[in-house]
């Protein structure tokens, strides 16, 4: 029973503590102080206000995005979609067993600036945090600037921060490819 506990240790549990540790060091992220913390940045050649709007209607996600299958806004008829107080449902398919969530608009700043609250994720297969995620768009050199940032919205248990920390590169990369996206096709709407 020694031998097999030794082994086990040796080749399963050891790698698979090297492994975390290794992706709790080097994942995009950071701690800033009890919350976590990532941002991912694109440079767009139009102007942020005509960045802004495209990213504020719901429907122009089905083609930017390479995780949402589409967004279906939940109060229309009381708040227009892309300002403070809006609804909306993200779809990752079009099945009802596929994985979506919720999210509100919390704040807007015209041409500048949107944050929104995620939450009531459901069909992931594990709990997960609600969280925050910000639109930052600044004008620069002709062009604007857009950042997507993702942070926690409550203090996190060890299980959420580990659980953030381990995600963290496979949302590094949707928001890298989401803002190619959105780069590409932004661009390309004058250029017609």
């Amino acid at each position: 029973m020694n031998r097999f506990l030794i082994k086990s240790f040796q080749y399963v549990a050891a790698p698979t503590l090297l492994t975390l540790g290794v992706c709790w060091l080097f994942s995009p992220f950071e701690s800033k102080g009890v919350d976590l913390f990532t941002q991912q940045e694109v440079m767009i050649n139009k102007n942020c206000a005509g960045v802004f709007s495209y990213l504020g209607n719901s429907d122009n996600a089905t083609d930017w995005s390479i995780y949402v299958s589409h967004i279906k806004p939940l109060n229309p008829e009381l708040v227009e979609d892309g300002n403070v107080g809006s609804e909306r449902r993200c779809f990752t398919g079009n099945q009802a067993k596929d994985f979506f969530w919720d999210e509100e608009i919390l704040d807007v700043k015209d041409g500048t600036y949107r944050k929104l609250a995620c939450y009531n994720y459901t069909h992931l297969g594990f709990n997960a945090p609600e969280l925050l995620t910000e639109q930052i768009y600044t004008e620069h050199e002709g062009g604007c600037r857009l950042s997507f940032t993702l942070t926690n919205r409550h203090r996190l248990s060890f299980t959420e921060r580990l659980k953030m920390k381990l995600s963290g590169f496979y949302i590094k990369h949707i928001f890298k490819q989401n803002l190619a996206n959105i780069k590409r096709l932004v661009e390309a709407v004058h250029e017609e």
